[in-house]
């Protein structure tokens, strides 16, 4: 008598024996074991590179193939943890051969954002997915910038979350790193007691305090002789109050920089 038996509680790697029940007559030598395995798909993920908003590089592996045909793997990602392929993605197409490694190109990122991002592979059987992990982009705006001729080099010092620009249109700006906003402020080329040709250099000085700004201008020929200046450049020095929205110029025409501030109104 041939006697079949179909097990539907099979896992991979498991051993599993079978006897006939014991109203039969057991023959010892045609008992059977056997052990069942199958393939899988199975796709991990590599640390990101490039990570400059609005891109940033992500990387994986396809390590190896079920027993169906791979029709379509990449990455996805989102600002929330657990991406799937309902999220931002890439679509890489189909593999035919494993390991497969790949590289997609995250676009669209925001600035200072945090972001999950997982490989995934999709064959007959549904999408598997690797491990997540998380990356967080750094702040960039060249868009919000005010224009810059190449070649123009200035300082623009920070304070705080306020960044402060002098542009090559002699305007004077400070920038909200936390709201991303700008604001313009008075101009150092403003003012009675102030440079009034606006020939003034952009690379502005913080004080100790962190109260005031100052840079190197012409100064008022009108009004000053010419010095005997040692700065490099300027003959004065412009001086912006923060809290005041409000610039003053040194008295002093002959002045050198030694580390401390050398001229005072």
């Amino acid at each position: 008598v041939f006697y079949m038996y179909q097990n539907t509680d099979v896992k991979a790697n498991e051993c599993h024996s079978r006897y006939l029940a014991s109203a039969w007559s057991d023959q010892g030598g045609e008992d059977c074991a056997y052990r069942y395995t199958y393939l899988f798909l199975s796709v991990t993920i590599q640390p990101m590179t490039d990570i400059l908003p609005p891109s940033a590089k992500a990387h994986g592996t396809v390590a190896s193939l079920g027993a169906t045909p791979c029709t379509q793997h990449g990455h996805c990602w989102s600002t929330s943890p657990n991406p799937n392929t309902a999220d931002d993605k890439t679509e890489l197409g189909a593999v035919a051969s494993a390991p497969h490694t790949f590289e997609s190109t995250l676009t669209d990122l925001l600035e200072d954002t945090t972001y999950y991002v997982r490989a995934y592979a999709t064959d007959g059987s549904g999408t598997q997915y690797s491990a997540e992990i998380s990356f967080t982009t750094t702040w960039r705006d060249e868009k919000a910038l005010p224009f810059a001729t190449t070649g123009q080099i200035f300082f623009s010092p920070i304070i705080g979350d306020e960044v402060y620009v002098i542009d090559q249109g002699y305007h004077f700006y400070k920038y909200n790193l936390a709201t991303r906003s700008w604001t313009e402020l008075t101009s150092p080329n403003y003012g009675s007691d102030v440079d009034s040709r606006g020939r003034f250099f952009r690379t502005l000085a913080v004080s100790p305090d962190g109260t005031k700004l100052a840079c190197c201008s012409e100064g008022k020929w009108s009004t000053y002789a010419e010095p005997d200046y040692r700065t490099g450049g300027g003959r004065r020095v412009e001086i912006y109050n923060i809290a005041g929205n409000s610039w003053s110029a040194s008295k002093q025409t002959d002045f050198s920089i030694d580390g401390q501030w050398a001229a005072t109104r």
